[in-house]
Formats: C-alpha cells, structure tokens, sequence
C-alpha cells in the first residue's frame, strides 16, 4: 500500500517546488516605472515618457527596485510603442511620466498598461498614487 502512495507524494513535492519557484519569480517583478531624467529614488520625473532617460521602478507597495537605462531613448522614431512593448516584457502595469504621446498612449492601452502623467520628485509621487488607491 505504501508503493501506492509514492506517486502521490512525488507529485505533492514537485508541486511544491514550483510553487515555491513561482513565488520566487515574481517576488521582483516590477508593477509601476517611472520616467526619469536621471537615476535613484528621488529623481525628477522627466517631462517625455518616451525619451525619459531612465526608468525607475517601483513594486506595488511604492518600494523602489531599481533603475534601467531607456534604450529607446535616443532612437530616430516610434519610441512610444517600442517602450511600451519594452515595459510590458519587464512586467510594468502602471507608467508614471509628465507627458505620453498619442502613439505611446495606444501602445499602452494595447498592452493593458495604466499611465499616469505628473511632475515632481519620482518617490513622492509613487507614494502619493499609492495611497490614492
């Protein structure tokens, strides 16, 4: 009777694990960027969500994660759309920024991706948002 059980207890573990695994996965995962004209937490939001140099990002609590260089920032055309499918692929469900453009704002809307535009200092406003929720 005990042989018959292996398989049960087997498959209890390897479920186990990858839940533990998932949890693990998605721990860091990114939910608010910030467009940001420099690095750190209290950064001034940059006024082009597109051409933001960097973008910071933020977990769902306002805790700050850490900051990437925009690679669409100095690129000849269609930066919108190319930084949203960029911040979908990071896990990013909700953009801070001081202004979006048209073709930015549909490829988010494409994405399911919230936006937001405000100035100030990017650690202030994450907050404020935050407790508006």
């Amino acid at each position: 009777m005990f042989y018959k059980k292996i398989p049960l207890y087997f498959l209890l573990i390897f479920f186990g694990i990858m839940m533990v695994c998932w949890a693990n996965a998605t721990e860091h995962v990114a939910c608010i960027a910030v467009a940001a004209s420099s690095q750190g937490d209290g950064a001034v939001i940059s006024d082009k969500a597109a051409r933001a140099a960097y973008f910071l990002y933020f977990d769902g609590s306002g805790n700050y994660l850490e900051a990437e260089e925009n690679p669409f920032a100095d690129a000849p055309g269609g930066a919108g759309p190319k930084v949203a499918s960029f911040l979908y692929a990071k896990g990013v469900t909700f953009v801070v920024a001081g202004e979006f453009g048209t073709k930015m704002e549909r490829a988010l809307n494409s994405y399911s991706i919230k936006y937001v535009m405000r100035t100030g200092d990017t650690h202030e406003i994450v907050q404020a948002l935050i407790e508006e929720k």
